[in-house]
C-alpha cells in the first residue's frame, strides 16, 4: 500500500505531518471494537427477539411520487446530478414558536430544502457543487452555496479536500437531509450543519476512519476552526443514515470521537464530542454528548430550526447530550423517540416523537413530528407539531 504524507502549515508556521497509523493503534482499536460490539449486540438481542416488522399491507401514495423519487436518484458513473425537496408545515400556539406568550397560534409552511447537486471526476480529481435554492432564512428566495470543493485521492486510504464543505464533527451533522430520522436534526447536529471554506483530509484503515479540517471560521480570515474526528465501525459498516430503515439483521454501528478548536472565540476554545449510532433488525439507536469550551458563545441551532422563534443556543462550560431510539414497524412505517438536554442557561430540554411513512425508503417519505420544549423560568417553552414530505436525494 502506498504511503502518503500530508503537510499543512499551522497558524504559527509549524508544519503538521500526517503519516500512516501505527500497528499499536490498530490492535488497540480491534480490542475496543470486539468489546463494544459484544455489549451493543447483547443489549439489542432481547429487543430484536420480540420484533416483527410484519407484512401488513399499507396504502401506497400516488405513483407520481415514486416515479419522481426514482427519476431524481443520482447517476453512479462518476458524473451526475441530484435534486431534493423537503417541505414542512409547522403549527403551534406556544411561546417557543410565537416568541410572545400573548400571540395567537401560528402555522406556516417552510421549504427546508430545495437542493441541487452536481459532481464529476477528472483523472485523480473529483468535484462537487451543491446549492440550496430556497436560501438559509425562512421565506428567502436567495440561493445559498453549500458544497463547492475539489478532492484528490492519494493512494487507497487518503483523500485531500479544498473548497467549501461541511466539517465532520458528529454523525448527526453529516447526515444528508433525506436520511434523517426526524424532521429536525439533533440540536448539536444542527449547530454544526454549516459550510465554510477551508482545506481538509480524510481516510480509512480497516474499520477506522478519520477526518481533519481547518476552515475560515466566523471572522473569515484572522482565525481558523479546526476539527478532527476518528470513527470506528462495529459489526457491519454503518450507513450514512439514521434509524433502522436500510439496516440488516446484523449489528451495524459506529462510534466516534471529535475535537473542535474554535479559534474565533476568546483565546481559542476547545470542545470535545462523542457519539454512537447504529441499527440491528428493526431497532435503530443513537446517542451523542459534548463538552463545550468555557468561552464558546457562538454555537446555536441552525436554519433548519426555523420553526422556533429564536435559535436555541448552547452555553459555554456545558455538557449537552441526547439519545434517539426507533422501531421499524414494517417495511413502510418507522416510529422514533428522541430526548435532548442542552445543559444551557435557559435550561432547555427537548422531547420529540416522529412517525415516518416510507414510499421509496428515505428518498420519498411523509413525516409527522411532535416536539416539546422545556425551559427554566420565563424562557420560551411549549410544543410544536410538524408534518413534512421528502422527495429526492442529495447525492
Amino acid at each position: 500500500m502506498a504511503k502518503c504524507i500530508l503537510t499543512i502549515a499551522a497558524p504559527n508556521g509549524v508544519p503538521i505531518h500526517y503519516m500512516e497509523p501505527s500497528l499499536v493503534l490498530f490492535r488497540s482499536a480491534e480490542l475496543m471494537k470486539k468489546f463494544v460490539t459484544a455489549a451493543l449486540a447483547t443489549a439489542l438481542a432481547g429487543s430484536v427477539s420480540f420484533a416483527d416488522p410484519g407484512d401488513n399491507e399499507w396504502l401506497e401514495l400516488d405513483s407520481e411520487i415514486n416515479n419522481l423519487a426514482t427519476n431524481l436518484r443520482p447517476a453512479k458513473d462518476g458524473n451526475g446530478w441530484s435534486a431534493l425537496i423537503r417541505a414542512t408545515y409547522a403549527y403551534s400556539g406556544d411561546e417557543i414558536a410565537t416568541g410572545d406568550p400573548t400571540a395567537s397560534d401560528v402555522g406556516h409552511l417552510d421549504l427546508d430544502d430545495v437542493d441541487l447537486a452536481f459532481w464529476g471526476a477528472v483523472g485523480e480529481y473529483s468535484w462537487r457543487i451543491s446549492v440550496d435554492i430556497d436560501g438559509d432564512a425562512p421565506g428567502s428566495d436567495v440561493a445559498g452555496l453549500e458544497d463547492a470543493y475539489v478532492t484528490w485521492a492519494c493512494g487507497d486510504s487518503f483523500t485531500a479536500t479544498m473548497g467549501n464543505f461541511k466539517a465532520s464533527v458528529l454523525h448527526s451533522n453529516m447526515i444528508d437531509p433525506e436520511n434523517q430520522l426526524m424532521i429536525d436534526r439533533t440540536a448539536l447536529g444542527s449547530a454544526f450543519d454549516n459550510w465554510d471554506a477551508g482545506a481538509g483530509a480524510h481516510g480509512s484503515w480497516e474499520d477506522i476512519s478519520w477526518y481533519a479540517s481547518f476552515q475560515n471560521g466566523a471572522d473569515a480570515s484572522a482565525s481558523a476552526n479546526w476539527a478532527v474526528r476518528v470513527e470506528m465501525d462495529l459489526g457491519e459498516e454503518m450507513a450514512a443514515m439514521e434509524g433502522a430503515m436500510g439496516g440488516g439483521e446484523q449489528l451495524n454501528a459506529s462510534v466516534g470521537l471529535s475535537y473542535v478548536l474554535d479559534d474565533s472565540s476568546t483565546g481559542g476554545e476547545q470542545s470535545y464530542f462523542a457519539d454512537v449510532n447504529g441499527n440491528m433488525g428493526p431497532i435503530g439507536f443513537g446517542g451523542e454528548v459534548g463538552m463545550i469550551g468555557d468561552n464558546v458563545t457562538n454555537l446555536a441551532t441552525g436554519s433548519d430550526w426555523s420553526h422556533t422563534a429564536a435559535p436555541v443556543a448552547f452555553s459555554g462550560d456545558s455538557t449537552p447530550w441526547g439519545f434517539t431510539g426507533s422501531y421499524l414497524v414494517n417495511e413502510k412505517v418507522e416510529i422514533g423517540l428522541r430526548y435532548e438536554d442542552l445543559d444551557n442557561a435557559a435550561g432547555n430540554t427537548i422531547l420529540s416523537f416522529v412517525a415516518n411513512w416510507y414510499q421509496a425508503e428515505h428518498n420519498a417519505k411523509w413525516q409527522a413530528q411532535w416536539s416539546s420544549f422545556g425551559a427554566d423560568g420565563a424562557n420560551p417553552d411549549g410544543s410544536i407539531f410538524q408534518v413534512g414530505v421528502v422527495v429526492g436525494a442529495s447525492r
